[in-house]
Protein backbone atom coordinates (compact mmCIF):
# COMPACT_ATOMS: atom_id res chain seq x y z
CA UNK A 1 0.00 0.00 0.00
CA UNK A 2 1.32 3.42 -0.92
CA UNK A 3 1.10 5.81 2.02
CA UNK A 4 0.11 9.43 1.45
CA UNK A 5 2.79 12.05 1.72
CA UNK A 6 2.29 14.50 4.57
CA UNK A 7 4.57 17.52 4.55
CA UNK A 8 3.24 19.48 7.52
CA UNK A 9 2.34 23.14 7.97
CA UNK A 10 3.91 25.49 5.39
CA UNK A 11 6.45 27.93 6.84
CA UNK A 12 7.17 25.96 10.02
CA UNK A 13 9.96 23.64 11.10
CA UNK A 14 8.90 20.02 11.53
CA UNK A 15 9.87 17.09 13.72
CA UNK A 16 10.02 13.59 12.24
CA UNK A 17 10.48 10.15 13.74
CA UNK A 18 12.49 8.29 11.12
CA UNK A 19 13.20 4.56 10.86
CA UNK A 20 15.22 2.55 8.36
CA UNK A 21 16.47 -1.05 8.29
CA UNK A 22 19.79 -2.60 7.34
CA UNK A 23 19.75 -4.90 4.31
CA UNK A 24 19.41 -8.61 5.16
CA UNK A 25 22.60 -9.54 3.31
CA UNK A 26 24.57 -6.75 5.06
CA UNK A 27 23.13 -7.14 8.54
CA UNK A 28 26.43 -6.94 10.37
CA UNK A 29 25.69 -3.80 12.38
CA UNK A 30 27.98 -4.04 15.38
CA UNK A 31 29.83 -1.47 17.44
CA UNK A 32 32.19 -0.33 14.67
CA UNK A 33 29.37 -0.02 12.15
CA UNK A 34 27.21 1.98 14.56
CA UNK A 35 30.04 4.38 15.35
CA UNK A 36 30.72 4.92 11.64
CA UNK A 37 27.03 5.53 11.02
CA UNK A 38 26.83 8.05 13.89
CA UNK A 39 29.85 9.94 12.60
CA UNK A 40 28.27 10.22 9.16
CA UNK A 41 24.89 11.08 10.71
CA UNK A 42 26.18 14.11 12.58
CA UNK A 43 28.31 15.31 9.66
CA UNK A 44 25.33 15.00 7.34
CA UNK A 45 23.06 16.76 9.82
CA UNK A 46 25.40 19.74 10.21
CA UNK A 47 25.76 20.05 6.44
CA UNK A 48 22.02 19.79 5.84
CA UNK A 49 21.05 22.09 8.72
CA UNK A 50 19.00 19.34 10.38
CA UNK A 51 18.89 18.95 14.18
CA UNK A 52 19.22 15.37 15.50
CA UNK A 53 17.19 15.43 18.72
CA UNK A 54 17.87 11.81 19.66
CA UNK A 55 18.56 8.40 18.13
CA UNK A 56 18.83 4.69 18.79
CA UNK A 57 20.85 2.22 16.73
CA UNK A 58 19.48 -1.29 17.09
CA UNK A 59 20.64 -4.65 15.78
CA UNK A 60 19.20 -4.21 12.30
CA UNK A 61 17.31 -0.91 12.43
CA UNK A 62 18.00 2.77 13.07
CA UNK A 63 15.54 5.13 14.76
CA UNK A 64 16.01 8.91 14.66
CA UNK A 65 14.09 11.94 15.90
CA UNK A 66 15.04 14.99 13.84
CA UNK A 67 13.90 18.57 13.41
CA UNK A 68 13.93 19.95 9.86
CA UNK A 69 13.68 23.75 9.43
CA UNK A 70 11.52 25.48 6.87
CA UNK A 71 13.58 25.23 3.70
CA UNK A 72 12.87 28.65 2.22
CA UNK A 73 13.69 30.46 5.46
CA UNK A 74 16.75 28.36 6.27
CA UNK A 75 18.21 28.59 2.74
CA UNK A 76 18.21 32.38 3.02
CA UNK A 77 20.54 32.21 6.04
CA UNK A 78 23.29 30.27 4.21
CA UNK A 79 25.77 32.87 3.03
CA UNK A 80 29.18 32.14 1.50
CA UNK A 81 30.90 31.79 4.89
CA UNK A 82 28.33 29.33 6.16
CA UNK A 83 28.33 27.35 2.92
CA UNK A 84 32.10 26.99 3.04
CA UNK A 85 31.96 25.87 6.69
CA UNK A 86 29.37 23.21 5.88
CA UNK A 87 31.43 21.95 2.97
CA UNK A 88 34.42 21.51 5.29
CA UNK A 89 32.23 19.58 7.77
CA UNK A 90 31.02 17.14 5.15
CA UNK A 91 34.03 16.77 2.85
CA UNK A 92 37.04 17.74 4.93
CA UNK A 93 39.26 20.78 4.52
CA UNK A 94 41.15 19.67 1.42
CA UNK A 95 38.19 18.52 -0.69
CA UNK A 96 36.09 21.48 0.49
CA UNK A 97 38.82 23.83 -0.77
CA UNK A 98 38.70 22.16 -4.19
CA UNK A 99 34.92 22.39 -4.33
CA UNK A 100 35.04 26.02 -3.26
CA UNK A 101 37.47 26.78 -6.08
CA UNK A 102 34.93 25.31 -8.51
CA UNK A 103 32.26 27.55 -6.98
CA UNK A 104 34.49 30.60 -7.41
CA UNK A 105 35.27 29.67 -11.02
CA UNK A 106 31.59 29.24 -11.89
CA UNK A 107 30.69 32.44 -10.03
CA UNK A 108 28.56 30.53 -7.51
CA UNK A 109 25.59 30.19 -9.87
CA UNK A 110 24.60 26.63 -10.72
CA UNK A 111 26.99 24.91 -8.32
CA UNK A 112 25.85 26.92 -5.29
CA UNK A 113 22.24 26.07 -6.07
CA UNK A 114 23.10 22.37 -6.16
CA UNK A 115 24.48 22.47 -2.61
CA UNK A 116 21.56 24.52 -1.28
CA UNK A 117 19.13 22.04 -2.82
CA UNK A 118 20.64 19.29 -0.63
CA UNK A 119 20.09 21.27 2.59
CA UNK A 120 17.06 21.55 4.90
CA UNK A 121 15.30 18.56 3.32
CA UNK A 122 14.56 15.31 5.16
CA UNK A 123 14.68 13.04 2.13
CA UNK A 124 18.00 14.35 0.80
CA UNK A 125 19.51 14.36 4.31
CA UNK A 126 18.66 10.68 4.79
CA UNK A 127 19.88 9.87 1.28
CA UNK A 128 23.25 11.49 2.04
CA UNK A 129 23.69 9.70 5.37
CA UNK A 130 22.68 6.27 4.09
CA UNK A 131 24.71 6.58 0.89
CA UNK A 132 27.88 7.46 2.80
CA UNK A 133 27.42 4.50 5.13
CA UNK A 134 26.75 2.16 2.17
CA UNK A 135 30.00 3.25 0.50
CA UNK A 136 31.96 2.58 3.68
CA UNK A 137 30.31 -0.81 4.23
CA UNK A 138 30.88 -1.83 0.61
CA UNK A 139 34.58 -0.96 0.74
CA UNK A 140 34.98 -2.93 3.94
CA UNK A 141 33.10 -6.01 2.69
CA UNK A 142 34.23 -5.83 -0.97
CA UNK A 143 30.64 -5.72 -2.18
CA UNK A 144 28.42 -3.34 -4.12
CA UNK A 145 24.91 -2.00 -3.87
CA UNK A 146 23.00 -0.50 -0.98
CA UNK A 147 23.33 -1.52 2.66
CA UNK A 148 19.68 -0.68 3.40
CA UNK A 149 16.46 -2.58 2.83
CA UNK A 150 14.31 0.40 1.93
CA UNK A 151 14.36 4.15 1.50
CA UNK A 152 13.10 5.13 4.97
CA UNK A 153 9.83 5.60 6.85
CA UNK A 154 8.89 8.80 8.66
CA UNK A 155 6.18 9.97 11.05
CA UNK A 156 5.35 13.67 11.17
CA UNK A 157 5.18 14.81 14.82
CA UNK A 158 3.22 17.86 15.95
CA UNK A 159 6.19 20.12 16.74
CA UNK A 160 3.98 22.58 18.65
CA UNK A 161 2.89 19.84 21.08
CA UNK A 162 5.81 19.28 23.46
CA UNK A 163 4.23 16.15 24.90
CA UNK A 164 3.97 14.55 21.46
CA UNK A 165 7.64 15.30 20.74
CA UNK A 166 8.73 13.88 24.11
CA UNK A 167 6.64 10.74 23.65
CA UNK A 168 8.25 10.22 20.24
CA UNK A 169 11.68 10.72 21.84
CA UNK A 170 10.91 8.10 24.49
CA UNK A 171 9.86 5.60 21.83
CA UNK A 172 13.15 6.15 20.03
CA UNK A 173 15.23 5.82 23.22
CA UNK A 174 13.48 2.58 24.23
CA UNK A 175 13.82 0.90 20.86
CA UNK A 176 16.73 -1.27 22.04
CA UNK A 177 14.62 -2.33 25.03
CA UNK A 178 11.75 -3.26 22.72
CA UNK A 179 14.15 -5.35 20.63
CA UNK A 180 15.43 -7.14 23.73
CA UNK A 181 18.95 -5.73 23.40
CA UNK A 182 19.05 -3.97 26.79
CA UNK A 183 17.04 -3.67 30.00
CA UNK A 184 16.63 0.08 29.49
CA UNK A 185 18.10 3.05 27.66
CA UNK A 186 20.57 3.50 30.54
CA UNK A 187 22.37 0.32 29.43
CA UNK A 188 22.36 0.67 25.63
CA UNK A 189 25.50 2.51 24.46
CA UNK A 190 24.09 3.56 21.07
CA UNK A 191 21.16 5.74 22.06
CA UNK A 192 20.94 9.44 22.79
CA UNK A 193 20.01 9.09 26.48
CA UNK A 194 23.03 6.87 27.26
CA UNK A 195 25.54 9.09 25.46
CA UNK A 196 24.07 12.31 26.87
CA UNK A 197 24.12 10.97 30.44
CA UNK A 198 27.80 10.01 30.12
CA UNK A 199 28.75 13.04 28.04
CA UNK A 200 30.43 10.88 25.40
CA UNK A 201 28.93 12.86 22.51
CA UNK A 202 28.30 16.60 22.50
CA UNK A 203 25.60 16.10 19.86
CA UNK A 204 23.60 13.86 22.22
CA UNK A 205 23.85 16.45 25.01
CA UNK A 206 22.72 19.21 22.64
CA UNK A 207 19.79 17.08 21.44
CA UNK A 208 18.50 16.43 24.97
CA UNK A 209 18.82 20.14 25.78
CA UNK A 210 16.68 20.94 22.75
CA UNK A 211 14.07 18.38 23.81
CA UNK A 212 13.99 19.75 27.36
CA UNK A 213 14.14 23.44 26.33
CA UNK A 214 17.26 23.75 28.50
CA UNK A 215 20.45 25.75 28.07
CA UNK A 216 23.90 24.15 28.10
CA UNK A 217 24.36 25.45 31.65
CA UNK A 218 21.27 23.48 32.69
CA UNK A 219 22.30 20.38 30.76
CA UNK A 220 23.25 18.17 33.71
CA UNK A 221 19.92 18.58 35.49
CA UNK A 222 17.91 18.38 32.25
CA UNK A 223 19.63 15.16 31.16
CA UNK A 224 19.07 13.54 34.57
CA UNK A 225 15.33 14.32 34.45
CA UNK A 226 15.08 13.22 30.83
CA UNK A 227 16.76 9.83 31.42
CA UNK A 228 14.61 9.20 34.50
CA UNK A 229 11.47 9.87 32.48
CA UNK A 230 12.61 7.77 29.50
CA UNK A 231 13.26 4.83 31.83
CA UNK A 232 9.88 5.27 33.61
CA UNK A 233 11.54 6.25 36.88
CA UNK A 234 9.29 9.32 37.21
CA UNK A 235 5.52 9.34 36.52
CA UNK A 236 5.53 12.09 33.89
CA UNK A 237 7.74 14.66 32.26
CA UNK A 238 7.73 17.92 34.25
CA UNK A 239 5.96 20.85 32.56
CA UNK A 240 4.81 18.72 29.63
CA UNK A 241 1.29 19.74 28.72
CA UNK A 242 -1.26 17.03 29.45
CA UNK A 243 -2.96 17.20 26.07
CA UNK A 244 -4.48 14.11 24.55
CA UNK A 245 -2.38 12.97 21.63
CA UNK A 246 -3.24 10.58 18.90
CA UNK A 247 -1.71 9.13 15.77
CA UNK A 248 -3.25 8.89 12.34
CA UNK A 249 -2.72 5.94 10.04
CA UNK A 250 -4.12 6.05 6.52
CA UNK A 251 -5.49 3.04 4.74
CA UNK A 252 -6.81 3.64 1.25
CA UNK A 253 -7.19 7.32 2.01
CA UNK A 254 -9.23 6.90 5.22
CA UNK A 255 -7.68 8.18 8.48
CA UNK A 256 -7.90 5.99 11.56
CA UNK A 257 -7.04 6.88 15.14
CA UNK A 258 -4.58 4.86 17.24
CA UNK A 259 -4.08 5.49 21.00
CA UNK A 260 -0.63 6.43 22.38
CA UNK A 261 1.43 3.78 24.21
CA UNK A 262 -0.80 0.79 23.58
CA UNK A 263 2.11 -1.56 24.14
CA UNK A 264 3.58 -1.69 20.66
CA UNK A 265 7.24 -1.04 19.98
CA UNK A 266 6.44 0.81 16.73
CA UNK A 267 3.26 2.58 17.71
CA UNK A 268 4.26 6.12 16.80
CA UNK A 269 6.74 5.00 14.14
CA UNK A 270 3.94 3.00 12.49
CA UNK A 271 1.75 6.08 11.99
CA UNK A 272 1.98 8.82 9.39
CA UNK A 273 1.10 11.67 11.76
CA UNK A 274 1.26 11.86 15.55
CA UNK A 275 0.12 14.69 17.77
CA UNK A 276 -2.90 16.51 19.14
CA UNK A 277 -6.28 15.81 17.57
CA UNK A 278 -6.55 19.15 15.75
CA UNK A 279 -3.13 18.67 14.15
CA UNK A 280 -3.95 15.13 13.00
CA UNK A 281 -7.28 16.28 11.54
CA UNK A 282 -5.59 19.17 9.71
CA UNK A 283 -2.95 16.88 8.20
CA UNK A 284 -5.61 14.36 7.17
CA UNK A 285 -7.56 17.10 5.39
CA UNK A 286 -4.37 18.34 3.72
CA UNK A 287 -3.71 14.82 2.46
CA UNK A 288 -7.27 14.50 1.12
CA UNK A 289 -7.00 17.90 -0.61
CA UNK A 290 -3.75 16.88 -2.31
CA UNK A 291 -5.29 13.59 -3.41
CA UNK A 292 -8.31 15.38 -4.85
CA UNK A 293 -6.15 17.96 -6.62
CA UNK A 294 -3.83 15.34 -8.10
CA UNK A 295 -6.85 13.31 -9.23
CA UNK A 296 -8.41 16.29 -11.00
CA UNK A 297 -5.06 17.21 -12.55
CA UNK A 298 -4.51 13.63 -13.64
CA UNK A 299 -7.92 13.41 -15.32
CA UNK A 300 -7.32 16.75 -17.09
CA UNK A 301 -3.96 15.55 -18.41
CA UNK A 302 -5.50 12.30 -19.62
CA UNK A 303 -8.29 14.21 -21.38
CA UNK A 304 -5.78 16.49 -23.13
CA UNK A 305 -3.70 13.47 -24.18
CA UNK A 306 -6.75 11.84 -25.74
CA UNK A 307 -7.72 15.01 -27.56
CA UNK A 308 -4.20 15.63 -28.90
CA UNK A 309 -3.93 14.93 -32.65
CA UNK A 310 -1.90 11.81 -33.38
CA UNK A 311 0.88 11.64 -35.92
CA UNK A 312 0.08 9.54 -38.95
Amino acid sequence: MRLPRVTGVPGQSHVYLVSTRVLQSARMFGGMERNVFLRGLFKGAEFAGVEVLTYCLGEDEVRLLVRVPNKKTADATVDDTELRRRLEVLYGEREAEERWDVLETKKKLGERGRYLARMHDLGLFMKEVKLRYSKWANRRASRSGTAWEERFQSTLIDSNDRRAVLEAAREVERFAEYQGLAKSARFWPWCGAFMAERGTRAEAVAGVCLLMNASIEEAEHAIARYVEWVCDEVPRMPSARSRRNRGAEWEEGIPGVIPPHAGGASLIAGAIVYGAGAFVDAMAEQSRAKSRASGIEGRALLKRARERPRRR
